[in-house]
């Protein structure tokens, strides 16, 4: 134990690091960084991320339990309904499975209810559990089932309040809500009406800043203080020795029960599952409606490829849905992956960057993994795409030395030369191919006319029939924890799956990589790409006064062989085929 005293009055601190715990004082775990109530001798703890300001969680009664919950959407959230919803809810429950709360099992955050859960992008099939509804109703007892009550079930919007109608007469009902056993240990309790700030008046900044930065409770009477700082800058120099809980500030206290009812009647939505609602929905059966409280459901044939994918090919570039069949946790682990995300003339895709570690050749492996970014000889330095494979490569090397290029499948991106001030009367066409040369000191590339040089910039265009081919990502998500961040099971979840959130400008793999890197609430991402596998072009550059676009498939000559590609600009036949 670790002492510290007020006034003559010791008091117990629990020691972290001796394994010692007492959740009424402050906290050990992990979890302590996320909600800000660590011990000062946790591993956990650090100063300037326990200040409360700014915290995305609200210490909640919610119907007898005393736990932190979101409550609020993020400041970047567009629709204004759902974060109306979220903030200033209907506290007459008007839609009991939108309007209960929720807790994502995934994440271990509860939400005042799916509006807050919506908004915060955590709802994701087979992670988070609603919390079931309870009906107390007076003087009302039937051997009925509770799918059919359910249904007996009414909302009266004059007097705000439920009822049960039976056989023509109606019976008032009070609704509360409980949460689901498997979700019990997830809720994260707290101590309700905490001082935890200094009163206004107080001018000593280095006491007001350490009361804004530690967790370490202590009482005066019935108040409890954050710690004695926040105890001193209030008025006060002796906490009293204990502290007295109040009854029901705790999640393991038992819930507050409303007495005197004759029947109760809880409504497990998990359990009230229809067959004709899809794995995205949740059967209400007050309202005997499929409601879609989840996120994007690949068995029901939903998609959105800004946040994680359902096809087939997701297996391959580790990018699933957890919904998609394709999807196995193991495979998902982006290191080892031989994809990278890269910037490619204006398109986001995945491509092939590096040699198998099994390559021999060093000369390949040096022109695949370090490439001459001048683009000498733009037919085997330009992007590749195999309609074989589906893979695109970042040049030919790479694609050879993965053993990925043949004639009848592999198809070299085209190349664009945009050059300026060249005379209106030259024409393009394969013999102004021929006009073309690299500057080796300059690095540039340039269009010899009539004695004349004219500068051209070299890029590069996928072919409309591998256009499809192309597989868009993000770049630079954030996919890995902090080097800081000890919780394991956070750690392997960040690197298990894709469902990816913002924060800021910054995007986040999944929520577990968000809250590894020291986040608790998401925000709406804004993707260029919106709902596309294949990737859009974003580069916008100001037309030149000349374009000539090199098909090499068109560019053929009779004397190359089936395995060679005809290099108008150097006027040779290029091995490029196995």
């Amino acid at each position: 134990m670790i002492m510290i005293s007020g006034n003559g009055n010791d008091m117990e601190l629990p020691d972290c690091v001796a394994g010692e715990s007492n959740q009424d004082v402050c906290a050990c775990d992990a979890q302590c960084a996320r909600y800000r109530d660590c011990c000062r001798s946790s591993p956990h703890f650090k100063p300037e991320e326990q200040v409360l300001a700014g915290s995305p969680f609200t210490c909640a009664h919610e119907f007898g339990y005393v736990l932190y919950e979101v409550q609020h959407c993020p400041s970047t959230w567009q629709d204004a309904e759902v974060r109306e919803r979220c903030e200033r809810p209907d506290f007459t429950y008007g839609v009991p499975l939108l309007d209960a709360p929720l807790t994502s099992r995934s994440t271990n955050i509860t939400y005042r209810n799916w509006y807050c859960a919506a908004c915060n992008r955590d709802i994701v099939v087979d992670s988070f559990n609603i919390w079931n509804a309870e009906f107390q109703c007076d003087n009302f007892n039937t051997a009925k089932s509770d799918d059919l009550i359910a249904e007996l079930l009414s909302f009266d919007p004059k007097t705000k309040k439920w009822g049960l109608e039976f056989k023509g007469e109606r019976f008032v009902c009070n609704l509360q809500f409980r949460p689901p056993r498997d979700v019990y240990s997830l809720l994260r309790s707290c101590k309700f009406g905490v001082v935890s700030q200094c009163n206004e008046k107080w001018m000593d900044v280095q006491v007001r800043n350490m009361c804004e930065s530690y967790t370490a409770r202590v009482c005066h009477g019935a108040a409890t203080y954050r710690n004695r700082h926040c105890f001193i800058c209030n008025g006060f120099t002796a906490f009293d020795e204990e502290c007295y809980p109040v009854v029901g500030t705790s999640t393991t206290s038992k819930p507050l029960i409303v007495g005197g009812q004759s029947f109760t009647l809880l409504l497990d939505w998990k359990r009230l599952k229809r067959s004709s609602c899809a794995k995205s929905e949740v059967f209400d059966p007050i309202y005997r409606v499929c409601r879609k409280v989840y996120m994007p459901d690949c068995v029901a044939g939903e998609s959105k490829q800004n946040m994680c994918a359902c096809d087939a090919q997701c297996a391959r570039y580790r990018d699933c849905c957890r919904s998609s069949p394709h999807f196995k946790p193991e495979e998902q682990v982006l290191a080892g992956s031989p994809f990278t995300c890269a910037h490619e003339f204006g398109y986001v895709l995945y491509e092939v960057q590096h040699c198998p570690s099994t390559w021999q050749g060093t000369e390949v492996r040096e022109r695949c993994e370090r490439p001459d970014f001048n683009y000498r000889v733009p037919i085997l330095d330009a992007p590749l795409t195999s309609r074989s494979t589906n893979i695109t490569y970042r040049n030919w090397y790479c694609a050879a030395c993965h053993r990925d290029v043949f004639a009848d499948s592999s198809v070299i991106w085209n190349a664009e030369f945009q050059c300026d001030d060249v005379p209106d009367r030259l024409e393009s066409g394969k013999s102004t191919a021929e006009l073309f040369s690299f500057d080796p000191e300059t690095k540039d590339w340039g269009l010899e006319f009539e004695g004349a040089r004219s500068v051209c910039n070299l890029q590069f265009r996928p072919p409309l029939d591998v256009y499809s081919l192309l597989r868009s990502c993000e770049l630079e998500v954030v996919s890995q924890c902090s080097k800081t961040w000890m919780d394991v099971q956070v750690r392997n979840m960040c690197e298990s799956y894709t469902a990816r959130v913002c924060h800021g400008a910054t995007t986040y793999r999944n929520r577990h990589c968000l809250i590894c890197n020291g986040f608790s609430v998401s925000e709406e991402c804004y993707f260029v790409n919106d709902d596309e596998s294949y990737p859009v072009s974003t580069a916008m550059p100001e037309l030149p006064s000349f374009t000539i676009l090199l098909d090499w498939r068109r560019l053929k000559r009779s004397t190359c062989a089936k395995s060679q590609v005809y290099d108008p600009i150097y006027r040779v036949c290029r091995e490029v085929y196995v």
